[in-house]
């Protein structure tokens, strides 16, 4: 939502909600079990990981990032991030 009063009135209804109906509100962080965001796939997992031992083997040498998602794409091919993501993960 683009319009911050639009999704504060529809937080402070669900809340209206929940008072005249007796349920009790939720607590943040109260959800067992869920996780946020999308699954962990396990081939960029480990490929990454493969990516961070690289780096940490060769620290004496200018690597770019360029490099870096070159060498993902040899281990898991079209899977590999994107530089964007790449650099994201990295810092």
């Amino acid at each position: 939502m683009h319009d911050l009063a639009a999704a504060v009135a529809i937080y402070h209804q669900s809340c209206s909600v929940n008072f005249r109906t007796g349920k009790n509100i939720p607590q943040p962080g109260n959800e067992k079990g869920k996780k946020c965001g999308r699954p962990v796939d396990m081939a960029q997992e480990f490929a990454f990981q493969e990516i961070a031992k690289f780096l940490i083997e060769n620290d004496d040498e200018q690597i770019t990032l360029k490099d870096l998602v070159d060498k993902m794409v040899e281990l898991c091919g079209e899977l590999s991030y994107t530089s964007t993501h790449m650099k994201k993960r990295l810092l």
